[in-house]
């Protein structure tokens, strides 16, 4: 009887180690099945973190190809999203993910509802607060939201990169060094690509800001100039055109003539400044600044044989000279190591960023 209820009770407790055994399997690949989960929405972070720089290197617009990427990253969403799942804040951020796609791709009621299925699954997931923030158009407002959903016991680094990009269009540009600072290291790749510019320039205004003229500040923004605002800009922010009207401290629209009937600019002060127009002077300035008026044809002389190193600049061109000149001397620099775009348009803050460091010559 003894043995009998020993043998019961060993049975049992085999019965309970074995089903400890499974009950540890099971919970080990639910473990491996959420990190392949997470890993797969990191990728779909990433992607849209990419697409939002392409959109923003083409000036707010959105390519085709573009648009056939975040159609692909909707489709992947939506599937996800069919899928069952339990855990509330997989589904949050996965919605907020959709939510954020729709809102790049400018489908701001179909973000929204995202923004709401996300909070209602779990309203504390960052991203979902990110797509809240990215939702509201003014800066203030935006910076404000922000500032009240970044806990200072929890790393909210999403929050405190976008936290950086208000401060930066605010013209606060010492908070938002610190903020990117702060949060890039710890955020996927994408998102320092997609800020790196910015912070650039950020770094070259920040200690100049509050010595900045007040009408240049005003243009120091990511909108295009025109070529008068570029010649403002040169005019009040640096050292470049003193004497080169000869000491007759020309301005206006006598400095605009005195510059196109000497070379230095090839369109009329109310065109928009393209990169071209900066590349050449530039680096017209750059010559006059050392005395070294060869500089001028240095590169069409060289390259005129062998042709332009440059895919989208031919050496015929007028602006041959200023567009390898300043790229050589890394006063500006190519769009993807091949091509410069010579069309592109000019925004006071990149004119600002290159000015200076003509002046640095």
């Amino acid at each position: 009887m003894i043995r009998h209820s020993i043998w019961l009770i060993g049975s049992v407790f085999a019965l309970l180690l074995s089903g400890c055994n499974t009950l540890q399997e099971d919970r080990l690949v639910d473990i491996a099945s959420s990190q392949e989960l997470l890993v797969e929405l990191d990728e779909i972070e990433e992607l849209l973190t990419q697409l939002r720089k392409e959109i923003m290197d083409n000036n707010g617009v959105i390519t085709e190809q573009t648009r056939s990427d975040l159609g692909k990253i909707r489709e992947h969403g939506t599937a996800l999203a069919a899928k069952d799942s339990v855990n509330r804040q997989y589904i949050a951020r996965l919605e907020a993910l959709r939510g954020l796609e729709a809102q790049i791709s400018a489908n701001f009621r179909r973000a929204r509802k995202h923004l709401k299925s996300a909070m209602d699954s779990w309203k504390f997931d960052e991203t979902a607060t990110l797509l809240e923030a990215m939702l509201i158009d003014d800066a203030e407002r935006r910076l404000t939201f922000l500032n009240e959903h970044i806990a200072e016991s929890r790393k909210h680094w999403r929050l405190t990169a976008e936290k950086g990009a208000a401060q930066f269009s605010l013209n606060q540009y010492s908070e938002a060094v610190s903020a990117w600072d702060a949060a890039l290291p710890f955020l996927l790749p994408a998102w320092s690509v997609l800020y790196a510019d910015q912070q650039e320039q950020a770094w070259t205004l920040k200690d100049s800001a509050d010595e900045l003229d007040e009408r240049s500040l005003s243009l120091l923004t990511d909108e295009p100039v025109i070529i008068a605002s570029m010649v403002n800009i040169t005019l009040r922010e640096s050292e470049l055109l003193d004497g080169i009207d000869e000491g007759r401290s020309l301005k206006g629209n006598h400095l605009y003539t005195y510059l196109r009937n000497n070379g230095y600019l090839f369109s009329s002060e109310q065109t928009l400044a393209r990169r071209r127009d900066a590349a050449h002077f530039l680096w017209l300035l750059l010559s006059d600044r050392l005395g070294k008026p060869e500089m001028r044809n240095r590169f069409s002389s060289r390259f005129e044989e062998k042709g332009s190193p440059i895919v989208d600049v031919e050496v015929g061109q007028p602006w041959f000279d200023g567009v390898l000149g300043t790229v050589q001397y890394e006063i500006m620099s190519l769009t993807d190591g091949r091509h410069f775009n010579p069309n592109g348009t000019v925004s006071g803050l990149d004119y600002f960023v290159w000015l200076k460091a003509t002046e640095a010559y």
